[in-house]
């Protein structure tokens, strides 16, 4: 497929509106605001990944990887961020099309029960016109439950995990093509191989990313996509223009050093992920720009969790074998990322736990004797080197992703002009608790030993991980419970009520206020689904929503 972004020239401009971010809430953006007409600029500090271009191997991925803390290491550019924090970890992605890159593509709706519990405000739980755009956003990303997931022996072991807890096993619905289709953008996609990388890119252009159904829709009306373009603050000028301030970069010349640029609008939506956006708008607060104290508050890991149960008594084949296959000697193939889950009924709190089988990546897979070695367990650690990581104990070994609700007490700060994530007694959190009781419960009943999170070992400091980070930016009613509104405006607490600042929207994980006990990309597509019909509705646009077949037909896997 031709490429979506371009270099930003000496000079960019001028533009109706500037999304900052290629994310969920950022490709919707620009989609909608390109359909009612809008000249439109998309700002994305990674690079461009196609199909072909994901790490296929442990290699690879390490070069991927960028690790920040109070120093940083790796490519500017890399495909995944790990932020180092006092008592959280949180695993980010960055490229053109965010998150839905390396994700499991796991589309569940949101709870409005359990959002009104979370703080949502009653707007937007009693807009009669939400569950429209939570339909529009399932279309768009042509969520669907594969037909033949139940005759996998990972969905069988995942049965047999259930009926230990009293519980069900059902298939999920995902943003995957089972087979071949001209999807919503006129891109051409072809059908899931089952090779399992879905977390770690999808290099046969199955996966519904960003990248192949919002941004080509975007572009097809006229919008511009830069890579390599981090936006550092806001701020607005005499004239009312937004000025946005970037740090712009070539991702094909790492070496080179960046150099700044500034683009100016009347309109600005800042989905730059939970942690970047929080970052701009805290930068932007200390440049002068008046935002709510609230800010960088009420951070949720979202109740995430990742487990293993290993030494299961049947064979699981849940490593991810890639594509092209890694192997021929995974037999059958592992089938997409998510298989099914499992929902644990509330403890009296009305808060059900979620378990989502997953695929262990390659990587994964292959450091597993070395965990193993590090505990201790030299013959385990042995037998695993003898037997491959796609036969003996890997084949019996059943990977878990756990979704709960967490009590959303973290803040992110900027120190030394980096953001961190605080959250002191994040380790008691009653939602972690909850998740290690299950799985001993669950590893007891099916005679398994439990497996830390890799990602949770003492190599890393033996802290918690998040791969879903919200809020910072949470919704409110006015600038003193809130930072924006139910339709992402951005409060101004200088002025009266629930001012906001003309024209300044958040759109992201960011306005989550708290965990949504759900995998969020669904949630926060819809978000902004909303949030740009009523700004449509506000301004008198007419942006169409229908499929616009005749515009160039593009190809996924080239």
């Amino acid at each position: 497929m031709p490429r979506l972004s371009a270099q930003p020239e000496s000079r960019l401009g001028p533009y109706d509106a500037i999304v900052v971010g290629s994310g969920y809430g950022g490709s919707v953006s620009a989609c909608r605001l390109a359909r009612a007409g809008l000249k439109v600029c998309v700002l994305e500090r990674g690079r461009e990944f196609r199909a072909g271009d994901f790490p296929t191997s442990p290699r690879a991925m390490l070069r991927e990887l960028r690790y920040e803390d109070r120093w940083s290491f790796g490519q500017r550019h890399a495909l995944f961020t790990f932020r180092a924090g006092t008592e959280l970890h949180v695993i980010t992605a960055s490229g053109v099309g965010g998150g839905s890159l390396v994700n499991a593509a796991i589309a569940l709706r949101p709870d409005r029960q359990a959002l009104a519990r979370r703080g949502w405000p009653r707007d937007l739980l009693d807009d009669p016109q939400f569950d429209a755009d939570v339909e529009r956003a399932e279309r768009m990303l042509g969520v669907a439950v594969p037909s033949d997931v139940k005759t996998h022996p990972r969905f069988a072991a995942l049965s047999r995990a259930a009926t230990a807890l009293n519980a069900s096993a059902a298939p999920l619905p995902t943003a995957i093509s089972f087979a071949p289709r001209i999807n919503e953008a006129n891109v051409m996609q072809y059908a899931c191989r089952r090779c399992g990388d879905c977390w770690s890119g999808c290099n046969v252009g199955a996966k519904n990313t960003l990248a192949l159904t919002y941004l080509p829709d975007a572009v097809n009306h006229g919008a511009d996509v830069f890579a390599g373009c981090g936006v550092r603050h806001v701020a607005r000028g005499p004239d009312g223009m937004w000025r946005v301030h970037v740090e712009a970069s070539d991702p094909e010349r790492p070496r080179q050093p960046p150099r700044d640029l500034m683009v100016s609008a009347p309109l600005v939506v800042l989905a730059a992920g939970t942690i970047g956006t929080t970052e701009i708008l805290l930068r932007s607060r200390s440049r002068g720009l008046a935002v709510s104290d609230r800010l960088g508050t009420g951070f949720s890991a979202n109740g995430d969790d990742l487990a293993f149960l290993g030494g299961l008594d049947e064979p699981v084949h849940a490593v991810a074998v890639g594509h092209p296959p890694r192997t021929s000697a995974a037999n059958p193939p592992p089938g997409p990322n998510c298989a099914g889950q499992i929902t644990i009924a509330d403890a009296g709190d009305g808060e059900p736990l979620l378990l989502q089988d997953g695929t262990m990546s390659a990587m994964m897979a292959r450091l597993a004797p070395l965990s193993a070695a590090l505990r201790g367990r030299m013959i385990q650690a042995a037998a695993m080197v003898r037997d491959g990581p796609y036969a003996g104990r890997r084949a019996r070994t059943q990977t878990f992703y756990c979704v709960g609700h967490d009590a959303g007490a973290g803040t992110i700060v900027l120190e030394n002009d980096r953001p961190f994530v605080s959250w002191p007694g994040l380790a008691q959190d009653a939602c972690y608790k909850r998740i290690h009781a299950v799985m001993e419960q669950l590893a007891g009943a099916l005679g398994a030993s439990r497996a830390m999170n890799p990602f949770s070992s003492p190599l890393l400091g033996g802290k918690k991980v998040t791969v879903h980070p919200l809020g910072g930016c949470g919704i409110g009613t006015s600038a003193a419970d809130g930072v924006v509104d139910h339709r992402g405006r951005v409060f101004d607490p200088d002025a009266t009520g629930s001012a906001v600042h003309p024209g300044l929207y958040v759109c992201d994980g960011a306005v989550m206020p708290g965990s949504l006990g759900v995998n969020p990309l669904l949630t926060i597509t819809a978000f902004a689904e909303r949030a740009m019909r009523l700004l449509a509705q506000e301004r008198g646009w007419q942006a169409h929503s229908e499929p616009v077949r005749d515009a160039p037909l593009r190809d996924a896997a080239m």
